[in-house]
């Protein structure tokens, strides 16, 4: 269950990265020189490296198999590092990241459902290495795959309450939410106190009165028409919590 499921805003990453460039006299910086080939909202496609003196070149290929090559990863590594690229991943994720929270029933657990949340980024084959970047600037932490039914399609996902709140709840403060309008702001919000609650929980079972408003929060961010409809309605995970026999 979505409660961030953004359409592309292909502007937004030039937008950060501009912002990043950003010189105390007010210039835009040339850190990340050359031309932008197009921003085409699931992939970045740029011939040109970054031409200022110790910056790292930046190159978008290619492949299919899902996988890096040793001298990507070293690159990606050092690229992930600089300031400027992280704004422009953080305008890129508005558009193409969605966090997720799932409900899932669990007959093993006190109250029978759980929540797993989720940080996502969907790509194309040929934008593999903006997924890396994201699993390298994350601690090497969540995996790239292929999405099912899509063969050319590549998704990076990041799960684990620890794993989100240590990488990706300081990233979209610093990055993103600070940038957005005040509707996705909110939706940041909400997944970040979620998070929260269940990182404190962790240590102990939580209690039926938590879940429960918890879920109704998530549900308050997927009103109709916005995002992918659940399979079940409020009233009936709260039905399923409540009455045993179900």
């Amino acid at each position: 269950m979505k409660i961030l499921n953004i359409r592309t805003l292909k502007i937004q990453p030039l937008l950060n990265l501009v912002r990043g460039c950003i010189t105390k006299n007010g210039l835009v910086s040339n850190k990340f020189g050359g031309t932008f080939a197009s921003l085409h909202g699931k992939s970045l496609h740029t011939s040109s490296p970054l031409l200022s003196e110790g910056s790292i070149g930046l190159t978008v290929s290619a492949n299919n198999t899902g996988n890096l090559e040793f001298n990507q990863q070293e690159r990606l590594e050092k690229l992930v590092q600089d300031e400027n690229y992280k704004y422009w991943l953080g305008g890129f994720v508005e558009g193409e990241g969605a966090l997720v929270i799932s409900i899932v029933k669990n007959t093993e657990l006190t109250n029978r459902v759980a929540l797993q949340p989720e940080f996502n980024v969907v790509q194309h084959t040929n934008g593999m290495e903006i997924l890396y970047s994201f699993k390298i600037l994350f601690g090497n932490k969540g995996t790239v795959t292929k999405k099912s039914g899509s063969a050319n399609v590549l998704v990076y996902s990041l799960k684990g309450t620890k794993n989100l709140k240590k990488y990706v709840l300081p990233f979209f403060a610093k990055y993103v939410a600070v940038y957005s309008s005040k509707y996705k702001s909110e939706i940041f919000d909400t997944f970040s106190y979620v998070i929260n609650k269940l990182d404190e929980n962790h240590r102990k079972a939580t209690s039926k009165e938590d879940l429960i408003e918890l879920i109704k929060l998530v549900y308050t961010y997927n009103p109709e028409g916005k995002g992918k409809q659940r399979k079940r309605t409020l009233e009936e995970i709260l039905d399923y919590i409540n009455d045993p026999n179900q």
